[in-house]
């Protein structure tokens, strides 16, 4: 009776470990010698991009679907033409959302993040409610 109710037990925990994904361990030497994430956002927190996002959001024209299908942009090319319009200089995040849908504002805010995790953007605000500004990460601030 004990065998069964352990077998019980250890089938229970099968049963919860199958709904686990796990990771397999990576190296982390990459990641020492970068600043934090704080570090790199400065001054710009979750809710100023929250903000900036929904300002956006709101702002964006409702796409009407049709039945033409037409390319989208997909985020890994949204993050390379970032990366180009950041060759020029910075930008402000408004200038990325001007004249977008809502499709195309979820597609720029996605390669924004993509960027700053990946650590080849810094976002940065120089005061509350200032516009937030993106520049392309300089190897000395890694």
């Amino acid at each position: 009776r004990v065998f069964k109710q352990m077998a019980g037990q250890l089938q229970g925990m099968e049963h919860d470990r199958q709904e686990i994904v796990g990771r397999m361990p990576m190296p982390l030497d990459a990641f020492q010698s970068r600043p934090s994430a704080g570090e790199a956002l400065s001054a710009v927190t979750l809710e100023a991009l929250q903000a900036a996002f929904m300002k956006a959001w709101e702002r964006a024209r409702p796409v009407r679907e049709v039945s033409v299908v037409r390319d989208r942009e997909t985020i890994p090319e949204r993050m390379r033409a970032i990366e180009r319009l950041l060759g020029q200089g910075r930008l402000s995040f408004v200038t990325l959302l001007q004249r977008a849908g809502r499709k195309e504002v979820v597609t720029v805010f996605l390669a924004v993040l993509e960027l700053m995790r990946m650590n080849r953007i810094l976002c940065y605000q120089e005061g509350l409610f200032a516009p937030i500004w993106i520049e392309r990460m300089r190897t000395k601030d890694l």
